[in-house]
């Protein structure tokens, strides 16, 4: 039986699973290319984001909301 099971469904399984690891590996490059447009302001220490004018206090937590926020935003938008 689960032979069987395996032999109809495993391919399904497997280009879902395919897809999934495209999607996440295609939103990590979204947010390396947020993170390497990111700019630094040391005066104020804050980020900011050029294109959006966004800015954050320079603290990791703070900085990786925006990263998150900003590849979301840039998901939606493609």
């Amino acid at each position: 039986m689960a032979m069987i099971w395996f032999l109809f469904f495993s391919s399904k399984r497997e280009k879902e699973e395919l897809t999934r690891v495209e999607r996440e590996a295609a939103k990590t490059k979204l947010r390396i290319d947020v993170y390497h447009r990111l700019r630094y302001v040391e005066s104020d220490h804050v980020v900011f984001d050029p294109i959006t004018g966004r800015e954050v206090p320079a603290e990791r937590a703070c900085i990786n909301k925006l990263i998150e926020a900003l590849a979301d935003e840039s998901n939606n938008v493609s």
